[in-house]
């Protein structure tokens, strides 16, 4: 063999155990990369989505519904229903957390009522506003008290067990989003104001607490502007989502507000990786921001407020994890449709599918083989639905 024959499959070889460590595919679809911060990052291809037709369509069977005009128990539900107020139980049960009373609703799959807990106050298993209850494998029902610094926990028959206060915990006053793992330890999404360049600022910090002595590890931070101030007028953002998501391993999911970019943090703090996809961002139509942007908002202390929508509209809206060990992602695009393009993720970061879906999924719990979702009676009223699904190609 000559000396350039040598040379020549001494480089090849190299390339290919180059490529292989890079983490790149045989098609240039999905690859590794590591950004200039030294963290690893999962890229993904460019979106599929077609809108014309090609995307399958989430169908539903409805088994059961909660609210005025329902089947079973009839409770009326007084407000919309979200990823804030519902959580998911065991054997398909689902949790509401109602106002007025404030209290907390468990549900069978039937619909009926299984049992209430908790009530107006101060004192043990009881709330002034509810909010985000889920269940958690080795703890019972847990509720949010953000007003109260607490998270109060009932067993599976709505007895009260304890209260956990929240006060050693840094920026526990202020967080966004609130998600557990199986033996209890949790994550917030905490969120502060700082001053920026262009004006207020808002700075988002996952925040890992381990449930037996609150002993926490807070992960890095990320950054938008939410306030904007010219010569005149303040001006306050709209729509800059930032949602968390904890997935089967308990890692925090957390998108970032503009960009396609979800940061995955894992228990504890000390691994941090992310996600991209190629992404195209949609503006918003010349009438739709004149219409937000002229109303002025609100007069306060000499200042005039308008809502000003930033130049492209935010690539993520939600995320959940779902009973199939995926994670669907939520796009956020302005369509004149009641459907939303969801993506889905396996546990790696690597994206899989695309499909359509009815809006009001987004931050409701999903099972293997069914989920529930919130929708509207006649009278405009808001029910919680338990449903079957499955995915219809389209023609």
């Amino acid at each position: 063999m000559t000396r350039s024959r040598i040379i020549f499959l001494l480089i090849v070889t190299a390339c290919i155990g180059l490529t292989s460590s890079c983490g790149v595919s045989s098609d240039s679809w999905l690859r590794e990369s590591i950004d200039p911060d030294g963290i690893r990052v999962v890229e993904n291809g460019s979106n599929p989505r077609d809108w014309t037709g090609e995307l399958p369509i989430m169908r539903f069977e409805d088994e059961a519904v909660i609210g005025e005009g329902g089947e079973g128990d009839d409770y009326l539900l007084s407000m919309r229903t979200s990823g804030g107020v519902v959580g998911g139980g065991p054997d398909g049960q689902v949790g509401y957390t109602e106002r007025q009373p404030p209290e907390l609703r468990v549900f069978g799959t039937d619909g009926a009522l299984l049992w209430k807990a908790g009530r107006d106050g101060e004192g043990p298993g009881e709330f002034r506003v509810p909010m985000r209850p889920r269940y958690v494998t080795e703890v019972g029902w847990i509720v949010n008290a953000p007003t109260l610094r607490r998270l109060i926990v009932f067993d599976e028959d709505g007895d009260f067990v304890q209260n956990r206060f929240l006060d050693q915990v840094p920026r526990a006053r202020h967080f966004t989003h609130l998600g557990y793992l199986p033996n209890g330890d949790f994550w917030i999404l905490a969120h502060r104001s700082i001053q920026g360049e262009m004006g207020q600022d808002m700075a988002y910090y996952p925040v890992w607490v381990q449930w037996e002595d609150l002993r926490y590890v807070q992960a890095d931070s990320f950054e938008h502007v939410s306030v904007v101030k010219d010569d005149r007028y303040t001006y306050m953002y709209e729509e800059n989502p930032a949602n968390m998501t904890v997935d089967g391993q308990g890692r925090a999911w957390v998108n970032c507000v503009f960009p396609y970019q979800i940061e995955v943090y894992t228990p504890g703090g000390a691994d941090h990786w992310r996600i991209r996809r190629e992404y195209e961002s949609t503006g918003f139509s010349d009438a739709y921001r004149e219409s937000v942007e002229a109303e002025p908002l609100m007069e306060m202390e000499g200042e005039v407020w308008y809502l000003r929508l930033p130049e492209a509209q935010a690539a993520i809206s939600g995320m959940n994890w779902t009973g199939n060990d995926e994670m669907w992602v939520f796009q956020s695009a302005w369509i004149d449709s009641p459907l939303v393009q969801v993506d889905v993720f396996s546990e790696d970061g690597v994206f899989e599918r695309s499909f359509l879906a009815d809006r009001s999924l987004r931050g409701m719990p999903i099972g293997a083989d069914h989920l529930w979702r919130s929708d509207e009676a006649e009278d405009g009223s808001p029910l919680l639905i338990r449903s079957r699904y499955w995915f219809e190609e389209r023609d």
